[in-house]
């Protein structure tokens, strides 16, 4: 399962390089590095396509000066359309975009399914990962297809680092610093006592 504070499930997929796609595994993107996965529910949607993905690309500086090695976007359309989707989109070359045609990761993940009022059911819900060396260290799953409260560019900024910030505080509170070791008056007392002449 696709859990906070756990390994991220491995799964085979598809990854886009130019109009070609290369097959590599979820276990691979992520190994040894810090990336951040954004799922979406369908190609050529409007909310994924005018609003969202242009929002992480909007931000994407700014998410990568925080830390974040690689920005990957996967959906489970299949490969044709989305090159074609991804071709669509202003500045998409700054992203990379994975292919879940099987459904592989889709299905090990265990993330609630899409909307079905707009046939979208059984696709990705809209959902942000961070990753680091495979463990998931932040993670954000809309409610509804229609939202991006919880993963436009700009709130996924800030919540990077609001997460850098408390890790920070939590170090600091498990790293206290050592006091000083205090003067005995013994110490003081042969500190300040001239020398002595000798015989």
């Amino acid at each position: 399962m696709l859990r906070l504070d756990k390994e991220i499930p491995d799964a085979e997929i598809g990854l886009l390089k130019g109009d070609e796609v290369e097959t590599t595994s979820i276990a691979n993107i992520c190994r040894g590095k810090t990336v951040m996965i954004v799922g979406f529910p369908g190609v050529f949607t409007p909310v994924c396509q005018r609003e969202h993905l242009p929002s992480i690309i909007e931000n994407f500086e700014s998410i990568i000066a925080q830390g974040i090695n690689k920005i990957y976007c996967i959906s489970d359309d299949n490969f044709w359309a989305l090159n074609a989707f991804r071709k669509s989109i202003p500045n998409s070359q700054l992203l990379s975009f994975l292919c879940d045609g099987n459904r592989e990761f889709l299905s090990r993940s265990q993330l609630p399914k899409g909307d079905e009022n707009v046939f979208l059911g059984g696709k990705y819900p809209r959902f942000y990962a961070i990753v680091q060396d495979g463990k998931v260290i932040r993670m954000k799953v809309e409610k509804t297809v229609f939202s991006t409260d919880l993963t436009n560019g700009f709130r996924v900024t800030d919540d990077i680092y609001r997460m850098i910030t408390e890790d920070d505080m939590k170090q600091a509170d498990e790293s206290p610093e050592e006091a000083a070791e205090p003067q005995t008056d013994e110490t003081q007392s042969t500190e300040s006592k001239p020398d002595q002449p000798k015989e």
